[in-house]
């Protein structure tokens, strides 16, 4: 006996559909996922970059035993003071008044005399324009002022103006534990969030290079998660290694410094942001990868010599050994705009 079917138009249609739908799948499942284009390399100056530079001092640590923190931003703010930054392109955050700690023997002020200076220096002048201070310095203020995220109160003065074509330097200084960095004991800044919101800056347009410095335990942590492009960091730790304290002052109790940011100081003293002789590359004018590991790191008193760490720019590998330092610290002299005076019109 013989069995017959009769193919039903219906079924033919939901055999089509079924074997269509199939292949859709099969094609999706086999479609290469790329991602999206690493961004170019920041392009070499030309003479009508109007470049500018911006800088944000973060000193995230309070009270009177945390009083190197306060000294080393106090210390890079008088760094880039010195070499024309001035106050309206820095930021700055500091989070106590330990001038005015009565257990400061210098009242109204932060000396210290270093073993390889005679003189004893004064770190703060009445005059230093701070623009966050004590509970105004937490997490969200910091994030907000990379950000670009005010309301309609927030003073100009408290607003970082940078744009495409700004060098923007930040310098961290304080307490950390791997992947965070402390504000004030109290709040925790992650390298997640750091690393966020650079990204957005970038996708903003606010910045054309960051040079970031961070002087906390496990420093390089805090530069790993970063994927934004143009951003060097220098680390006074590796992610798993301590930051060290030195120049242990007698007559304040404590450290008066910390060890890599007084190297810091000390690498860039005497520099000049006149352009250097031709051949010369030293000063300000030394690629960053050679400040970070100079020579004179080495042979400084006070203490044992930081172990420095860094990390280079995501998207341009090299950019360490080709910055420089002027970069970032010396203001970019304005074009004269020619002028044509007439005589004939009066």
């Amino acid at each position: 006996m013989t069995l017959s079917f009769k193919k039903s138009p219906v079924l033919v249609r939901r055999l089509i559909f079924v074997l269509l739908l199939s292949s859709l799948i099969v094609l999706l499942t086999q479609t290469t996922f790329h991602p999206p284009p690493t961004p170019r390399p920041t392009p070499p100056l030309t003479p009508n970059d109007p470049i500018n530079n911006w800088v944000v001092i973060l000193g995230g640590a309070r009270y009177y035993f945390n009083y190197r923190h306060t000294l080393n931003a106090l210390g890079v703010y008088n760094l880039v003071r010195s070499h024309g930054i001035d106050d309206d392109h820095i930021l700055f955050f500091f989070s106590d008044g330990t001038p005015c700690d009565p257990r400061n023997p210098h009242a109204g002020a932060l000396k210290v005399q270093f073993e390889d200076y005679p003189n004893i220096l004064n770190w703060y002048d009445p005059c230093t324009r701070v623009d966050f201070f004590a509970t105004n310095v937490d997490v969200p203020a910091f994030l907000h002022t990379l950000q670009g995220r005010y309301d309609a109160t927030t003073a100009e003065t408290r607003r970082l103006r940078t744009d495409a074509h700004s060098n923007l330097l930040i310098y961290l200084t304080g307490h950390s534990a791997k992947g965070y960095f402390k504000f004030q004991d109290a709040k925790y800044l992650s390298g997640t969030d750091l690393s966020e919101a650079l990204s957005m800056m970038h996708t903003q347009g606010r910045y054309r290079k960051v040079l970031l410095l961070v002087d906390t335990c496990k420093a390089l942590e805090l530069c790993r998660t970063i994927t934004a492009p143009n951003v060097v960091c220098l680390a006074s730790s590796d992610a798993d290694k301590d930051s060290f304290s030195g120049h242990y002052d007698r007559r304040l109790g404590i450290a008066a410094v910390s060890r890599w940011t007084y190297e810091l100081f000390k690498v860039l003293e005497g520099g000049s942001c006149a352009e250097p002789a031709r051949g010369a590359a030293g000063g300000l004018y030394q690629s960053i990868y050679d400040f970070a590991y100079h020579p004179l790191r080495q042979k400084l008193k006070g203490g044992a010599p930081s172990e420095p760490a860094h990390k280079d720019a995501v998207n341009d590998k090299g950019a360490i050994h080709r910055w420089t330092m002027a970069e970032f610290l010396c203001p970019h002299k304005p074009l004269p705009v020619p002028i044509e005076v007439r005589y004939d019109l009066f």
